[in-house]
């Protein structure tokens, strides 16, 4: 329990430029690679249950970022009262959870999987669009999982897509994800490069 929880906490905590910079990233990696296949042993169902686990931990036991969250939450909505704002902000944890377990659980999915998992609506008109040639954007918000969303759009359409991702602090953490995102034949175009 305890190396899950500092694996989770070390992983995904904020470093300074100097702390990348003087970190060694490796055993970060090889710890994801662990989970990864715990989970894909798990199964992806069992593996979503713990998502509440793992909230319980990040909100109650090392609570990352938790006051900014309801600093925020209360800015946001000023009308409610405590105990809804709370609320929003465990079930912001146990979503943020949920995705990372996922995350973790697809660098193992078939093609198969990855189009079960998404459904994606209105395929039939980006299809139509994409086969005009004239190109096609995309947007899509950062709610749920959107590497999965991506990946399993790519599946069901049978085409190769861009996809724009603005480099993780981790380098080891971007470089994996980046991998896991292109493993359904998308291309990786990192933030800030342009593109033709």
């Amino acid at each position: 329990l305890f190396c899950l929880c500092f694996f989770f906490f070390f992983f995904f905590k904020q470093k300074t430029a100097y702390e990348i910079y003087q970190c060694d990233w490796s055993s970060d990696v090889c710890s994801s690679d662990l989970f990864e296949k715990l989970f894909h042993l798990l199964g992806l169902k069992l593996s979503r249950k713990f998502a509440l686990f793992l909230a319980l931990v990040f909100y109650y036991l090392i609570p990352i970022r938790k006051e900014t969250v309801l600093d925020n939450l209360r800015h946001a909505f000023p009308s409610y009262d405590e105990k809804k704002i709370r609320k929003i902000a465990f079930a912001n944890y146990k979503s943020f959870a949920t995705v990372l377990i996922e995350i973790l659980y697809m660098s193992r999915m078939t093609a198969e999987e990855i189009k079960q998992e998404v459904d994606c609506i209105n395929l039939d008109y980006v299809r139509k669009k994409y086969e005009e040639g004239n190109g096609l954007i995309l947007l899509s918000a950062h709610f749920g999982n959107w590497e999965c969303m991506a990946a399993s759009m790519g599946v069901q359409l049978n085409i190769s897509l861009s996809l724009v991702v603005k480099p993780l602090r981790n380098p080891y953490a971007s470089n994996w994800m980046n991998r896991t995102c292109a493993t359904w034949n998308n291309k990786i175009v990192p933030l800030g490069i342009s593109i033709r």
